[in-house]
């Protein structure tokens, strides 16, 4: 069984690990795509792939007390994700997931903004590729107002591609 756990150390002593949430995803080796956690002003984000009775899902939880409680998952993926997260606050209610959708023959690489409250946005696609492990795991940076996002090109894999969402968060 697969859940996410998370450890704390608190005044010097490590905590007993515990799940963020009880998936329940039996799987038989050991999978590729981990979670991304996010802190910002003691507030913790966290996304995780995860295939319980083979659904597939991109989930985020949140925590307000440094990792001691998250909130219920909250699935953000469009139906199809491979997974591969990365995640960034962009203001202390709200964060920016990016994670690989699957589609007829490729993949994509997608962002959505994310409220502590559970409100979820637009799915936004940064750049279709071809499939397969050679896109590797995207990664984005908050730049000033800006997002950056980084990924392997799967044909030529010594390089590295980029895009730069110009734009305010508040309308991302």
């Amino acid at each position: 069984v697969r859940n996410i756990n998370i450890l704390r150390r608190v005044n010097g002593e490590w905590s007993e690990p515990y799940a963020v949430n009880d998936d329940n995803w039996i799987i038989s080796g050991c999978p590729v795509n981990g979670p991304k956690l996010a802190e910002k002003d003691e507030k913790l984000a966290i996304a995780w792939f995860s295939a319980p009775d083979g659904d597939s899902q991109i989930n985020v939880a949140f925590s307000n007390d440094l990792g001691k409680t998250f909130s219920n998952p909250i699935r953000v993926d469009g139906g199809k994700p491979q997974g591969r997260v990365d995640l960034q606050w962009i203001d202390e209610k709200t964060i920016i997931a990016t994670w690989l959708e699957a589609n007829e023959e490729n993949s994509s690489i997608v962002y959505r903004k994310i409220g502590t409250d559970g409100s979820n946005f637009e799915i936004n696609t940064i750049e279709t590729l071809g499939g397969g492990r050679g896109i590797g795991y995207p990664q984005m940076e908050i730049v000033g107002n800006h997002i950056l996002f980084l990924w392997t090109n799967p044909i030529e894999k010594t390089h590295i591609q980029s895009k730069l969402v110009i734009n305010n968060h508040a309308s991302l």
